[in-house]
């Protein structure tokens, strides 16, 4: 897997293999988006690493100095109160014709920024701002009012296309889980420019007590406006701009002025919820000219005006890095976030507005409407106070403009789309401004101005709240975001096999990781040195990458699953099954089942299945294999699940526990509990999927359980009379006449249909299996204390016990040995802790954990839930392989609610993690078809001896278990390596056919009842 070093462009851009993946090559669409190949080059100064030119975070601290010094200016003038003049007069009415040119320009700003493009939008908005700032320069000489008014209407232009681009670049160039912060980021660094404007009055001024700032303040405002103008020139289009996860900006590749018009009124049409919006967007500005004009300019010397403007905008640093950064609370969800950003802009309004309101009371515009009315100075006794009302002000504006930000940004990530938002979020605060300025400009009374403000505020939150409430998801898919552009989602998706972290805006320094090896505990050497093979190849940590660890775990996983290695397997696993059957008193078990049935059997039986996660009763009916209507069907099923509080149970609690569901069933069935009134029993057949040691058909000695059990206490008990004893406290009115594995009983349920059913497996939380063989497959003490039955019949049932065994042949990996190490039985069922869905969850865990620790997955977070043992499923990570969706969103809000994460996994760590399970699943699928034709393989043996199947034209597996048949393409891949190693094969085999035998336990325990009543055995 090729990979990058400080460097992210375009041409670096590799994939893991996987069908599903998209394509990621290089073709000519993608040459036509990328830049020049210095634009994507990190570069290092000593120990910082500074990112990409082309990347968000430099484009976004440009954009914010191209705002620092041009809007940053124009605030700092406008904080003033009046535009720095005595009489806010001029102010007022350049301040209408920039508003109005702004309210309808801004509201198409976006229409026009898609056209041109952020950079030449962002360029030719930034010139009106010098010459806004110039107007004043001459107004302060000619006293000529029609220049400013002029100046006004020219910037409204440009200032809607500045902040239209400004918008976008703000909302749709940083990932999902950081848009708080890059909100944040611009509001400090342009309002850090305001300060600076608000410092340069204040320096001149310091000594002045007079009513206007002189013309040097207006010349120096004019060179930082035209400095940041040409700063704008320098930045690189949205197109050139790929984020560190090699994902790009959702855009229009090919825009034109009827698209972007017609893009325009489709997103009022698709995204119509944004309305809920608008009032927000109307009060962003409304209460500037209150605050400036009303409190500022006719409340303080020129002075004092200009420190309030200093606190005013310092105080909007600390508001905006206090709530870019909540909003981006890793440990909450973000719909829960937007809720609470919401509700504490709700309390802020009331608290924050109450005490203007209380400062308002003590003057009118008639108080300071002179010339010579005193004005407020800092050394004025009871200055502090409204000195901190206008710094709450302050932090106030920054806490609502990032929020109102951070909501639009919380709907889409397409570029077009946010550009528009934007644009109609500065139009509407353009229109806002208007008749604010209007107002203000007629003389309203200051109390009317102070009622408007507060009353829009308030009302505005309340009509936005059921956008909020409904609207604000934790994620946005990727292919919701595509709808609105011209791309595809293989253009702008990540790239997978990038080195940067996704999550770009978390760490302002170089990634640094510390080795956590999953050995963390030590692991037995029994463990390794019983083993055919334990694999181990590490990538050194200090180049470790989630590229690195994937292509490392795939490696691992599948080196074995060629057809030539799994013949091999199968080969050695043979040999282990035939020292089994001679040997082992755990596995290779005989049991009572000496026939198979000939599909004649009839009756109504009750089965009960005990399975290691899931316990079901149920009402079978056998009509016979030739029966009109299904042969072997369930009257009635009941399922309970058994989970950790019912395998905690000790002694015979589990099994009172059985009894009390098998009697609430009955009771519930009405046929059920009729029968139960007669004088005879019902004849109930058990499916049990442990080990045991059978004495006769309705008896048998537990081995043990595994799998969490603490019932296993009760090894060499006798089950038959445990289930029996458990009934009789109940006053159940049931006779126990058979008892099966649950393998056996899939063989003996699938037979009962298919005569040429011979062996059948099961595959869900465990894995066994059950084959007929001769009787003389087995050594005679297999049989214990029966009599050898050998010259009454030739065949018997065996329960394989297959979980037991693969010690000695099946390679592992790391993973593999912590996890044995760490069971509650190490070594008791290799083969299943390799295979079955109990672990194979636990395995990707093991994996997930140390992409976490060692690959900076998650950036190295370690989400609460996902440190405890056990918690991915199977139905998890059937999901996500499921997951066709080039983005996984799907995945990956599985991913989150599962794990409990705050956010969502980014497509990056979700195709990482869905790689993971492919290896972990694909080496499930080889590994358990190489145990399935070392089976078959006994089988032909015991044809070649006995004339076995020499009638049969192939071989049925009966397959029961919910990884086999409801895994995603579990049983197709397993049948389709099937074939291939039959035609690899040297000896030639009958064809070997996996098929469905569902509810196999409680079926073929019913069969077991009914062959048990009609032979009449023991």
């Amino acid at each position: 897997m090729a990979t990058t070093n400080e460097k992210s462009g375009p041409s670096a851009n590799t994939t893991l293999a996987d069908p599903h993946s998209p394509t990621q090559g290089t073709n000519d669409a993608e040459q036509s988006l990328a830049g020049k190949p210095w634009m994507y080059r990190g570069r290092r100064i000593g120990p910082f690493k500074i990112p990409p030119y082309a990347s968000p975070p430099v484009q976004l601290v440009m954009v914010a100095f191209v705002c620092f010094l041009c809007p940053g200016m124009f605030n700092a003038l406008a904080g003033l109160g009046g535009g720095g003049q005595f009489d806010a007069t001029t102010a007022n009415n350049a301040n209408v014709a920039l508003y109005s040119v702004f309210s309808v320009v801004g509201f198409f700003a976006g229409t026009i920024a898609n056209r041109l493009g952020i950079k030449w939008t962002l360029s030719f908005g930034g010139l009106g701002y010098f010459i806004y700032i110039a107007s004043f320069l001459s107004y302060n000489r000619n006293q000529n009012g029609g220049f400013p008014i002029f100046a006004g209407a020219l910037l409204g232009l440009c200032a809607g296309l500045l902040w239209c681009a400004q918008g976008a670049i703000m909302m749709s160039y940083p990932p999902e889980e950081s848009k708080g912060r890059y909100i944040s980021w611009f509001w400090m660094i342009f309002n850090f420019g305001a300060v600076l404007g608000s410092l340069i009055p204040l320096g001149q001024n310091i000594h002045s007590t007079a009513g206007a700032v002189n013309d040097g303040t207006y010349i120096g405002f004019m060179v930082l406006t035209f400095c940041g103008a040409a700063l704008s020139w320098c930045m690189v289009d949205a197109r050139h701009v790929q984020r560190a996860d090699g994902s790009r900006v959702v855009l229009m590749k090919h825009p034109t002025w009827q698209s972007e018009l017609l893009g325009l009124l489709e997103t009022l049409k698709t995204d119509r919820w944004v309305v809920f919006l608008f009032p927000m967007f109307f009060a962003s500005n409304w209460f500037y000219t209150y605050q400036f004009n009303d409190v500022n300019s006719a409340r303080f010397n020129i002075r004092t005006r200009a420190l309030n403007g200093v606190l005013y905008w310092a105080s909007q640093i600390v508001g905006a890095l206090v709530f870019g950064y909540a909003l981006d609370l890793a440990r909450i969800r973000r719909s829960v976030r937007a809720k609470a950003a919401w509700a504490v802009l709700f309390v802020i309004t009331m608290a924050i507005w109450g005490g203007g309101y209380a400062w308002q009371k003590q003057y009118t515009r008639a108080d300071t409407s002179a010339k010579d009315a005193p004005r407020m100075d800092w050394t004025t006794g009871g200055y502090v106070g409204p000195m901190f009302l206008y710094m709450f002000y302050g932090l106030y504006d920054a806490a609502w403009q990032t929020c109102v930000y951070w909501f639009m940004g919380a709907l889409t990530n397409n570029g077009r789309k946010l550009a528009n938002f934007a644009g109609f979020y500065k139009g509407i605060q353009s229109a806002g401004a208007v008749v604010i300025f209007r107002i203000d400009a007629l003389k309203a009374p200051f109390m009317n101005e102070f009622a408007s403000c507060w009353g829009l505020l308030a009302g505005s939150l309340l009509i936005a709240l059921p956008l909020i409430l409904v609207k604000v998801r934790d994620t946005v898919p990727l292919e919701e975001d595509v709808k609105f552009s011209d791309e595809t989602i293989e253009e702008v998706m990540p790239t997978v096999g990038h080195e940067t972290h996704t999550h770009e805006s978390k760490s302002s320094g170089p990634p640094s990781f510390t080795m956590i090896v999953i050995h963390s505990a030590p692991v037995p050497t029994n463990f390794h040195t019983a083993k055919a093979a334990v694999i181990e190849t590490v990538t050194p940590v200090d180049e470790r990458t989630m590229d690195h660890l994937s292509q490392e775990v795939q490696e691992l996983f599948e080196q074995q699953l060629k057809i030539d290695s799994l013949l091999a397997l199968s080969r050695k696993l043979q040999t282990e099954f035939k020292e089994g059957l001679q040997l082992s008193p755990q596995c290779m078990l005989p049991s009572h089942n000496y026939t198979l049935p000939d599909g004649r059997e009839h009756g109504t039986y009750l089965g009960l299945e005990v399975g290691g996660s899931t316990l079901r009763v149920a009402l079978v009916d056998l009509d016979g294999r030739t029966s009109s209507r299904q042969p072997l069907r369930i009257r009635r099923i009941v399922t309970s699940p058994i989970d950790s509080r019912v395998r905690d149970l000790r002694g015979l609690a589990f099994f009172d526990w059985i009894a009390g569901k098998i009697g609430e069933m009955l009771v519930e069935d009405r046929e059920a509990h009729d029968y139960m009134q007669l004088k005879e029993p019902l004849p109930m057949g058990v499916a049990w999927s442990f080990p045991i040691d059978q004495t006769s058909i309705r008896s048998g000695n537990i081995i043990g359980m595994g799998k969490g059990f603490y019932c296993s206490t009760y090894k060499g008990y006798d089950l038959g009379e445990l289930i029996t004893q458990a009934c009789q406290r109940l006053n159940l009115n049931i006779r126990l006449d058979a008892i099966v594995n649950d393998s056996s009983a899939a063989v003996l349920s699938r037979a009962y249909i298919d005569p040429s059913t011979r062996l059948a497996v099961i595959l869900g939380t465990g894995i066994n299996a059950a084959i007929r063989l001769p009787i003389s497959s087995l050594h005679e003490t297999k049989f214990g204390l029966r009599e050898f039955p050998s010259t009454v019949i030739s065949h018997v049932l065996v329960n394989t016990e297959l979980s037991m065994f693969g010690k000695r042949t099946f390679p592992t990996t790391r993973w593999d040995g912590h996890l044995n190490a760490h069971h509650m039985m190490p070594d008791y069922q290799p083969m299943e802790y390799l295979i079955s869905g109990g672990y194979m969850g636990e395995i990707v865990r093991l994996i997930v954990i140390e992409a976490i620790e060692t690959a900076g997955l998650f950036d190295g977070r370690m989400p609460p839930a996902l440190s405890a043992p056990y918690t991915l499923d199977t139905y998890t990570l059937a999901a996500i392989e499921a997951d066709t969706y080039p983005s996984l969103s799907p995945s990956c809000q599985l991913f989150q609610e599962k794990c409990q994460l705050p956010l969502p996994p980014t497509p990056t760590e979700m195709h990482f993690i869905r790689q993971v399970i492919l290896a972990v699943s694909r080496r499930s699928q080889g590994y358990f078809t190489a145990a399935i034709y070392a089976l078959c393989s006994l089988l032909h043996e015991a044809d070649d001896q006995g004339n076995l199947y020499n009638d049969l034209d192939h071989i049925c597996i009966g397959c029961d278990g919910s990884v086999i048949n409801k895994y995603p393409g579990y049983m197709e891949n397993c049948q389709k390596l099937l074939d291939q190693l039959s035609r690899m094969d040297p000896e030639k085999r009958k064809r070997v056919v996996l098929e469905s035998a569902g509810e196999s336990a409680v079926l073929g325990a019913g069969v077991a009842v009914a062959m048990a009543n009609a032979s009449g055995s023991p």
